[in-house]
C-alpha cells in the first residue's frame, strides 16, 4: 500500500490503512533543537477534557496509566499506541508539539522551524505522513498536530492548529489543571503515576494481620504514616496517609498530593520516607490513592467497616494523624470524639466530628472505637472566631466503593 500524504482538515479510519492495533507516531523536526521541543499526548474524555485534569504522556510520565500510550525520545519524540490496551474512558488522543526555551524562560515560534513532519507506522511500515513548514505557524508557538479517536472504530485526522501563547495556553484549552501544565513545560512529573494497576491486584483485607484484632489505639499506629511531599519549587508540606492493603496501598486526601513532583510517607513513628506512587485521584471527594514504590508492600493495615454497617449519630470514634506534621516529631498524635453530625456534600456524605486536629492531620483515618474498623477519613476543618472552636469533617469511607477503584467484596 502506498503511504499516504496527508493534508489539514484530513480525516481517515485507521482500518483502512492498516489492520494492526499497534500503531506508532513519530514527530521530526529541523531547525530546532530537542530541548526547546515539548512533544505531548493528551488522553481527552467524551467531553474532551484531559481526563482528571492530568492524564498525559510526554518526557515526564512516559505512559499512561492502562498501558497503552507510551513516549519514546526520538528525535523530536515518537509514540507508540496500543489501542486494544487503551482506556475506555479515553475518548480522544491528541498528540501536540509546544515550544520553550529552558534557558531564558521564554516561548519560541514555529518560524525557527524549517520544516516538519509526522509519520504514522504500523509493523515498521510507513502508513501516512504529514509535512509542515514554520512559516505555516506564524507567531504560533504550540501546535495540535494530529487527533487518534473513537467514533465506531478508530479514526484519525489532521487539525494542524495552531496557538499563540505556547504550551499553557494550548493546554487549558483541554483543562490540564497548573501544575500538570507547569510539570510538561519543564518536562518532569508532577507526581509519578504507577502504571498497569488492575483493581483486581487492590485486594483490601477484611481481618487484621494474623487474625487477630489489635488493641485500640496503639495497636493501629503501625498503620498511619507522615506523608511529606514538594512541590517543583522545591516548597514542602505534609498530611497523614494510612496503610489499606499488605501490598503497599494507602489513602490520603487529594489536596495533600495534588500540586506534589515528589512525595514519600514515614510509617509507625519512623524517619524513614518510602517514596509514593499515585494511582487514583478524585479531587471532587478530596481522596487519593497511592502505592509506595518500594514494593515491599506493609505488615500492617487498617480494615474498613463493611458498607452494610451504617455510622450514625454519637457513635464514638478513634483518629490517628501527624498534626503540624514534622513540627510536632514523627510520633502519630491520637483524639477520640463523636460523629456530631451527618451531612450531604459533594454527591456524598461527611461526617461532622469533635475529634481534636490541626494543619498535617488531613487524610487521618477515622475508626470506630469498639471495633478499630475505618469509618472515615480527615477532609478537612472549619476554625470559628467565636470561642475558638474547631469543627472537623470526614468523609465516609463507603463512598469509595462508587469510585470503582477496589472491588466490593474484600478478602
Amino acid at each position: 500500500m502506498d503511504t499516504i500524504i496527508l493534508v489539514p482538515g484530513q480525516r481517515l479510519r485507521l482500518n483502512t490503512m492498516t489492520t494492526s492495533s499497534n500503531i506508532c507516531v513519530e514527530l521530526q523536526t529541523n531547525g530546532i533543537e530537542p530541548r526547546y521541543l515539548r512533544p505531548v499526548c493528551l488522553c481527552l474524555d467524551t467531553h474532551g477534557y484531559v481526563i482528571d485534569g492530568k492524564e498525559a504522556v510526554y518526557s515526564g510520565r512516559t505512559q499512561s496509566r492502562c498501558g497503552g500510550i507510551r513516549f519514546r525520545s526520538e528525535q523530536s519524540g515518537c509514540f507508540d499506541f496500543f489501542l486494544d490496551k487503551v482506556s475506555t474512558s479515553i475518548d480522544r488522543i491528541v498528540i501536540t508539539l509546544g515550544l520553550v526555551d529552558p534557558i531564558h524562560n521564554s516561548i519560541i515560534c514555529f518560524e525557527t522551524l524549517q520544516s516538519g513532519s509526522v509519520k504514522l507506522k504500523a509493523a515498521n511500515q510507513l502508513l501516512a505522513v504529514y509535512d509542515f513548514k514554520g512559516s505555516d505557524f506564524i507567531q504560533k508557538s504550540a501546535l495540535c498536530v494530529i487527533e487518534i479517536y473513537r467514533k465506531e472504530i478508530w479514526r484519525l485526522c489532521i487539525p494542524a492548529s495552531g496557538f499563540i501563547g505556547g504550551i499553557p495556553v494550548l493546554l487549558s484549552q483541554f483543562h490540564v489543571n497548573a501544575d500538570m501544565s507547569l510539570a510538561i513545560e519543564k518536562g518532569i512529573d508532577s507526581l509519578p503515576v504507577i502504571n498497569n494497576v488492575s483493581q483486581n491486584e487492590i485486594i483490601l483485607p477484611k481481618d487484621w494481620p494474623g487474625s487477630l484484632k489489635p488493641k485500640i489505639p496503639k495497636g493501629l499506629v503501625n498503620s498511619v504514616g507522615l506523608i511529606v511531599v514538594e512541590d517543583d519549587s522545591g516548597n514542602t508540606g505534609t498530611g497523614t496517609g494510612f496503610i489499606i492493603s499488605p501490598g503497599g496501598f494507602l489513602l490520603t486526601c487529594a489536596h495533600v498530593v495534588k500540586n506534589a513532583h515528589k512525595a514519600g510517607i514515614a510509617i509507625a513513628n519512623t524517619h524513614l520516607l518510602r517514596e509514593l506512587e499515585l494511582v487514583e485521584m478524585d479531587d471532587s471527594i478530596d481522596v487519593a490513592l497511592l502505592y509506595i514504590k518500594d514494593r515491599n508492600g506493609c505488615e500492617s493495615w487498617l480494615v474498613f467497616e463493611v458498607p452494610e454497617n451504617e455510622s450514625g449519630l454519637g457513635d464514638h470514634l478513634g483518629m490517628l494523624g501527624y498534626p503540624l506534621g514534622v513540627n510536632l516529631g514523627f510520633s502519630a498524635s491520637y483524639s477520640e470524639g463523636i460523629i456530631n453530625s451527618i451531612r450531604p456534600m459533594n454527591q456524598c456524605n461527611v461526617f461532622q466530628i469533635d475529634a481534636g486536629a490541626a494543619p498535617g492531620s488531613s487524610g487521618s483515618p477515622v475508626f470506630n472505637r469498639d471495633s478499630g474498623k475505618v469509618i472515615g477519613m480527615l477532609s478537612r476543618g472549619i476554625s470559628l472566631q467565636q470561642g475558638g472552636m474547631l469543627i472537623n469533617f470526614a468523609l465516609d469511607i463507603r463512598i469509595l466503593w462508587k469510585l470503582g477503584w477496589f472491588t466490593k467484596e474484600n478478602s
